[in-house]
This record gives structure tokens, sequence and C-alpha cells, in this order.
């Protein structure tokens, strides 16, 4: 069974602090400041670090089974995947790039931000330490290949209807030959 995702990051109350700080393991906070707001975005930074954790793991199951979709395409020239299967592989990559975007607000600053400047300049401090712009542009790419080899395997499925399709049209008026040239001879 895998490990679940987890961070741990701590919020500390220290007398000797003036203003809050952020470091790699901690937000510092002074005796006399609004801690639940700063505990929020603390939560809220950590939670999102959490979820990048999560969607990072099922791109990267994905990209895997590209690749072995991909690596398929070289060697043998087509893709060994019944119809069905490829459908699912796309749907549950589709899911994920649409879950990221249900799930994680990693663009938008939370509202309690915005008419505070000690709580932004913490938010962003917060968000530099998890390397959350980072983390997101990166898994944003990761989708992105993956949704260009989407395209080209649901093109190849197409592909393979028509050429099914024609080949059955072709056998149909063969069929229909074969039985005007029966009904001639007879």
């Amino acid at each position: 069974m895998a490990s679940p995702f987890q961070e741990e990051y701590t919020v500390s109350i220290d007398k000797q602090t003036l203003k809050p700080t952020v470091t790699s393991s901690s937000l510092l906070l002074p005796e006399h400041y609004n801690e639940v707001l700063a505990i929020r975005l603390a939560m809220l930074n950590t939670g999102q670090s959490v979820a990048l954790d999560y969607y990072q793991q099922l791109t990267y199951q994905a990209l895997n089974e590209t690749h072995k979709y991909t690596e398929q395409m070289e060697k043998q020239g087509k893709v060994n995947a019944s119809k069905r299967n490829l459908l699912r592989f796309i749907g549950r990559s589709m899911n994920i790039k649409n879950s990221v975007v249900d799930n994680l607000y990693i663009l938008d600053d939370p509202g309690i931000v915005w008419d505070d400047p000690e709580l932004d300049r913490i938010n962003k401090g917060l968000k530099d330490t998890f390397d959350i712009q980072l983390r997101f542009r990166d898994l944003d790419f990761k989708l992105r290949i993956i949704q260009d080899n989407l395209k080209l395997f649901t093109d190849l499925l197409q592909h393979r209807e028509s050429a099914r399709l024609e080949w059955i049209i072709i056998i149909l008026i063969l069929i229909e030959v074969v039985n005007m040239f029966w009904r001639e001879v007879l």
C-alpha cells in the first residue's frame, strides 16, 4: 500500500519576532499578530503542496503509460491496445487535468491577502518555500505532453475505425458483385 501524502510545516509564536517570518520549515509570528489568518495561509499552502505531490504522482503514472504506447508505436509501428483500453487511458488522463484545475487554486491568491500587505507577503513567502508556482508549471508542462499524446492516440483510433469501415464497405461491394455475377450465371 502506498504511503499517504503528507507534509509538515510548523507555525509558532515567538516573542522576539517583530514581524512574521517565513522559513523553509516554519512560520514565526509575533506575539500580538492575528495568527488565525496566518495559520490559514500556512494550511492552504501546505495543502496545495501535498496536492501537487499527489497530482505529480498521477501525472508520472500517466506519462509512463503514454511512454509504453509510444514505445509500441516506435518498435511495432502500431499501438497494441484495444479501443476500450485507449479510451479508458484518455479518460483517466483528462480526469487528472480536470481535477487539477478544479481542486488547485495556485494562480489565485486567497481573498484574505488582498487587503493586508503583511498576509500577502506571508502568502508569497509560503508559495516560494513550497515551490508552488514552479511545481505547478512543471505539472502543467507534463499534462500538456500527455494531452499532445492523447490527441495522437485519438487520431489513431479514428484512423483505425475508418480503415475498418472502409474494409467493411469493400467487402459488402464485393459480395454484391459476386451476388450479381452469380445471378447472371444462374
